[in-house]
């Protein structure tokens, strides 16, 4: 709640699918969280199987909550456009397609607002990979899978809950090798990577790693991060998982092998 020196600026009431909501709009003299020592380099790959891995192993499921529900969003849009228009049964048939679309927008949203606050709350620097996501969404192939993903939506969150919580959040160069590049040897393959080849495989020194874990690794070590933040930083990837402070009220992990664990 704000305090007592917060100034309302504005209150809007609104509906929407047969659910009434109040935003208010609150200008308040905020403390700026201390910004930290550079501690640990974590770096966060996102995909499409998972939303997003974390070079310490924590995983973020994809829900996939658009493929969940599509033949139901099919059947309530056909069912709909078959209603006369200015009808009360075009309005129910409206209605419950709003409600439908409603769910499926909070399931992926509480999920990945449970992930970004944990991250920007207990990890001090967290690499990112910029990703192009509207010219990638002009690939009609992955247009649904992406939307289905919220890649920018986790970028969105990041940013600003880095700032809340005195975090560090760094953009990897778009052209950075992660995905091709070995975490263990730094030998970077020559050939691209189609997305279904989930597993990496270094021809150098034998690793094999999840594609995701092994992108997330190479983004840790980005040489950019010292540069960007403009001090010496404690980069790399520690050997073993640090443990993952759990926030209050919130789901925490369980394992799933090769150095993975997922965030419930």
């Amino acid at each position: 709640m704000p305090s007592k020196k917060a100034h309302v600026n504005s209150v809007t009431v609104s509906e929407r699918a047969k659910r009434w909501y109040v935003a208010v709009n609150v200008a308040e003299e905020r403390k700026e969280e201390p910004i930290p020592p550079p501690g640990p380099v974590v770096g966060l790959d996102r995909g499409l199987n998972s939303l997003a891995v974390v070079s310490d192993g924590t995983v973020l499921e994809n829900p996939r909550v658009l493929r969940r529900y599509e033949r139901k969003l099919r059947h309530l849009q056909r069912n709909l456009s078959r209603k006369r228009r200015g009808s009360s049964n075009r309005r129910r048939a409206r209605e419950a397609l709003a409600r439908l679309h409603m769910r499926v927008a909070n399931t992926r949203l509480d999920a990945i607002q449970k992930f970004t606050t944990m991250l920007a709350k207990t990890k001090p620097v967290i690499v990112l990979e910029d990703l192009d996501v509207k010219n990638m969404m002009g690939n009609h192939h992955l247009a649904r899978a992406i939307a289905d993903a919220a890649w920018g939506e986790i970028s969105r969150q990041l940013r600003y809950k880095t700032r809340w919580y005195g975090s560090t959040l760094v953009t990897a160069d778009r052209w950075y090798p992660s995905t091709k590049r070995c975490s263990r040897c730094g030998q970077v393959k020559k050939d691209e990577m189609p997305l279904g080849e989930r597993t990496f495989h270094c021809e150098g020194c034998g690793l094999v790693a999840d594609r995701d874990l092994n992108a997330a690794r190479n983004l840790a070590e980005w040489p950019g991060v010292a540069r960007t933040l403009e001090t010496p930083v404690e980069g790399g990837v520690q050997s073993t998982a640090e443990p993952l402070i759990q926030p209050p009220g919130e789901s925490g992990t369980i394992s799933l092998g090769r150095g993975l664990r997922r965030w419930m």
